[in-house]
């Protein structure tokens, strides 16, 4: 595998746990209360937890969605889930920039 491929194998699956995990994060907070069903919400969260669990994945990335994953658990406060979604997608991009320039640039 060429080093391109690897970096574009890397964003892809660092950008499908981002995915996974905000809407697992969406079932968890749905807009409209009572419209997504237990189902759909354990079907989102098994995606997501699997998705995180990948090997390949940069360690803080991982890091940063095993938070998510623990505050979006625990239903109680849409706004720290929203902080820890936020702060996976920054440890993406971050991610995907020293992939890109590693030496800093």
């Amino acid at each position: 595998m060429t080093m391109a491929e690897s970096r574009g194998e890397t964003e892809g699956t660092t950008d499908a746990v981002l995915m996974a995990v905000a809407l697992y994060k969406a079932a968890v907070f749905p807009l409209v209360a009572g419209s997504v069903s237990a189902e759909e919400q354990q079907a989102r969260r098994t995606v997501a937890y699997r998705m995180s669990a990948y090997d390949s994945l940069p360690r803080q990335v991982r890091l940063s969605a095993a938070e998510a994953l623990e505050v979006i658990d625990d239903g109680q406060d849409a706004e720290a889930a929203r902080t820890t979604l936020q702060a996976l997608t920054m440890a993406v991009y971050d991610c995907r920039l020293r992939s890109r320039w590693p030496n800093g640039r």
